[in-house]
């Protein structure tokens, strides 16, 4: 099992986002935001 399919859309559109991928009977959750940073990556 994974996450599967992931869509990135502006924050301002993440009702709307959900609102229509349910119109398809499907399930849909914010799993994260993105963010300014320094560019620095730690891993």
């Amino acid at each position: 099992m994974g996450i599967g399919m992931v869509i990135v859309v502006p924050k301002s559109d993440v009702k709307k986002a959900h609102k229509e991928i349910k119109k398809f009977k499907l399930k849909a959750w914010t799993i994260g935001e993105i963010i300014k940073g320094s560019g620095e990556v730690i891993i």
